[in-house]
């Protein structure tokens, strides 16, 4: 029985890591095509 809750726990927790896992990602992108939008303003206005 306990080996039945925990392949459950696992399988949540895997799935719910992948979740946050691809929201970071998302951010990070966002984050960094920010960045670069910023460089790209700084050089067309010196």
């Amino acid at each position: 029985m306990n080996y039945y809750w925990y392949s459950i726990g696992l399988t949540i927790g895997y799935y719910y890591a992948q979740k946050i896992g691809r929201e970071a990602v998302v951010k990070i992108n966002k984050y960094q095509t920010e960045k670069e939008k910023e460089k790209e303003n700084q050089n067309q206005y010196p």
